[in-house]
């Protein structure tokens, strides 16, 4: 499995805060996409998603960006007590998000 199939299996199987959504509803509104035509995860979906589903960003067009959070995980460690222990945490980070009608279908080479 590459990394975009990864990335996109992590997509579909993740889920959004409702205020997230309804802020992402109101950029792809404010880019012409009316708000009944999308559907996160499903035909709202990163740059690398489009690209393991088999299809291209079509030049020129602006993404919808939204800042995620990601669980990020340090090394396994021992404690004062011996015991094996692994810290995790938190980071932002920033994703690219484009709609089904901004991407075009890959030419087969």
């Amino acid at each position: 499995m590459t990394k975009s199939q990864t990335m996109l299996n992590g997509i579909q199987a993740g889920s959004s805060p409702a205020n997230e959504v309804s802020a992402i509803l109101q950029t792809m509104e404010n880019l012409g996409i009316p708000e009944g035509n999308i559907t996160p995860r499903v035909n709202l979906l990163p740059y690398g998603a489009w690209a393991a589903l088999g299809r291209n960003v079509m030049k020129g067009q602006k993404a919808c960006a939204k800042v995620t959070v990601f669980k990020a995980f340090s090394s396994t460690k021992k404690n004062k007590a011996g015991e094996m222990e692994t810290k995790s945490g938190k980071a932002p980070r920033g994703c690219s998000l484009f709609h089904l009608s901004q991407t075009e279908k890959t030419a087969k080479k």
